[in-house]
């Protein structure tokens, strides 16, 4: 009997690797642009996993109810260590919150594998979603690694969560003197000529004023969360390049009154 549960529990447990397999390969092999295959490979997983659990449980448990002399000792356990089974559950309280929180994660819809989002001021691209934790390959390739119950308590964001294309955003503190017109046909000129702009869409802005300079804003779109980040980044260098090279007196600059 042991060796025929033993059996058959092996037997369902790869028939369920088996089927997250053919789901898999039936998903196309790059799915970063892919929302549907992204949602399905973030379900299919932990699906699988908790299944195993439960089966990999029941079959310890057929095992035991097997041998008398265990039935007996486990039922007259259960009916005198109250205590002891509520300080376990105690104990175990953090991991089964995580493993549900990792199901409310799996089909919510907030989170795919794939997705880019930004978790505590840092962004990244998400690398796996597991019962318990979900792991986040940020912009610098070191892995943050999260527990599941974080996503269902805490707010973060998640820039593609209906398409990829993400949007580029770079502020400029300059002089109330520039000349925006000049500075927007130079920011064309970068945006144009590189290979990370989509495109699509960009735009110079006026978005705010202080006593000493007046913020500048470019947003430019870019196919996913790293193309957006270099786009950024290619467009503050080049500006900062064209101001000093051309327009030094545009550099913020503090002016004061002399009164004799």
């Amino acid at each position: 009997m042991v060796l025929l549960i033993a059996s058959m529990t092996w037997l369902v447990l790869r028939a369920l690797h088996i089927a997250e397999t053919a789901a898999f390969s039936r998903l196309p092999g790059e799915t970063r642009a892919d929302r549907r295959a992204r949602r399905a490979r973030t379900q299919i997983r932990p699906v699988r996993r908790l299944t195993s659990v439960v089966v990999t449980v029941v079959a310890i448990g057929l095992v035991l109810i097997t041998f008398p002399p265990l039935r007996t000792i486990g039922l007259s356990v259960l009916t005198s260590a109250g205590v002891v089974g509520t300080l376990l559950g105690l104990s175990a309280r953090t991991a089964l919150g995580n493993a549900f929180a990792g199901i409310q994660v799996a089909f919510a819809d907030g989170l795919h594998v794939g997705d880019v989002i930004v978790v505590d001021g840092q962004w990244g691209r998400v690398e796996e979603v597991k019962l318990t934790n979900v792991v986040i390959r940020l912009w610098d390739d070191r892995m943050l690694i999260l527990p599941t119950i974080w996503f269902t308590e805490h707010p973060f964001q998640n820039w593609t969560r209906h398409e990829t294309r993400v949007v580029g955003e770079t502020r400029l503190h300059i002089d109330h003197t520039a000349d925006l017109d000049d500075l927007r046909a130079e920011t064309r000129r970068i945006i144009e000529s590189s290979p990370l702009w989509d495109r699509h869409q960009w735009v110079l802005q006026m978005v705010d004023v202080t006593p000493q300079t007046v913020v500048v804003q470019v947003q430019a779109l870019a196919a996913d969360g790293p193309s957006a980040w270099d786009l950024r980044c290619d467009v503050r260098e080049g500006l900062i390049r064209y101001l000093r090279d051309h327009h030094a007196e545009w550099v913020p600059r503090t002016r004061g009154e002399f009164h004799p």
